[in-house]
């Protein structure tokens, strides 16, 4: 009689193996030229990062405190009345030193303006390349010295702030044309070097994303042209520089730029320094970020999509696999197939 014998390919797999000597041991990692990297390169960036919070703290930099804004809601959307009123404060006391040359007029349609005018100010501004151009300010008129040139530039004024320099023609030429919507909105100086010269050595940076650019955002601006005061006893500033705790250093060259009254809202809002602030923040900040409505009501669809179609995929994988997964399989031991 034949003996019987399992074949023990059968139960490959099922059977233990042979304990092996693992590859990676505590002393192995320990001595590791890796983690003698990782040691060093952690213990580095905890000295820099020690380092570095008490330099930040010299530079006597007061941070601006969270205001609530209407616009910062999960589902809100900007102030455009705010917003309209910014644009005001804009071109009447800031677009005298500052540019916003990444926006363009026809941006401001539905939005800022209405399109009748936004066209009446695209046609009202001047490309400011000519010979003469003008700084204005609330408390001062910089502009040539002579009185005979400066009636001389006034009359000249109307012409240059109707006509924006375009081209070249078909003959090579450049040529003066009427403002229109696709043009940006006009810069105060023909270049940087202009712009530093007036201003003490110190370049207005361009507002169209200055929101973003910097930290604390709206917070931040706002309390930066609100924040202006007396220097602090022991404390002196340069000449041509202005205190300021909120910006770096506490010396700013930008002078104070908003007074109670200074203009005239065409809404009948009371003019405040605050409301000001108030209103040409949220104008810089729709600048900044112009898709942000849009963004917000998309969000509000996508999450209604969302919700819905959680729901009906629950409801069809119920229906569809609650069968298989209440299903019971039964398994019966197969007996050991016999030699032949």
């Amino acid at each position: 009689m034949n003996s019987f014998r399992i074949p023990m390919r059968l139960f490959r797999g099922y059977l233990p193996s042979r304990p092996q000597k693992a590859f990676f041991s505590w002393k192995h990692i320990r001595s590791s030229s890796w983690t003698k990297f990782a040691l060093i390169s952690g213990v580095a960036a905890t000295g820099l990062v020690a380092l570095a919070t008490p330099v930040f703290a010299s530079d006597m930099q007061a941070h601006p405190a969270k205001l609530p804004w209407f616009h910062n809601g999960v589902l809100s959307v900007y102030d455009h009345a705010s917003v309209r009123r910014g644009y005001q404060v804009y071109k009447e006391v800031c677009a005298a030193c500052h540019s916003m040359q990444y926006l363009a007029y026809r941006q401001l349609v539905n939005c800022v303006l209405t399109e009748e005018e936004a066209k009446a100010d695209a046609a009202e501004a001047g490309f400011f390349s000519h010979a003469l151009y003008f700084r204005f300010s609330y408390a001062q008129i910089t502009m040539v010295t002579d009185v005979f040139r400066l009636m001389d530039a006034i009359t000249v004024m109307p012409a240059a702030f109707h006509l924006v320099r375009d081209g070249p023609d078909d003959d090579g030429n450049m040529f003066d044309r009427p403002g229109r919507l696709t043009d940006r909105l006009p810069s105060p100086y023909p270049n940087k070097e202009a712009a530093r010269a007036a201003n003490n050595g110190a370049a207005p940076p361009d507002l169209t994303y200055i929101v973003k650019a910097r930290h604390g955002n709206e917070d931040y601006v706002f309390h930066l042209l609100t924040g202006y005061f007396d220097p602090p006893t022991g404390r002196t500033v340069a000449d041509g520089q202005y205190y300021n705790p909120y910006f770096p250093g506490g010396a700013i060259s930008m002078a104070r730029a908003l007074y109670d009254d200074m203009i005239q809202y065409h809404d009948g809002t009371p003019a405040t320094t605050s409301q000001m602030a108030k209103d040409v923040v949220s104008f810089l900040c729709w600048s900044s970020d112009r898709n942000h409505d849009q963004r917000k009501r998309v969000m509000f669809k996508v999450v209604i999509v969302l919700v819905l179609g959680t729901i009906i995929v629950g409801f069809s994988k119920r229906k569809r696999w609650s069968n298989l997964k209440s299903r019971k399989l039964m398994y019966k031991n197969r007996p050991i197939p016999k030699d032949v």
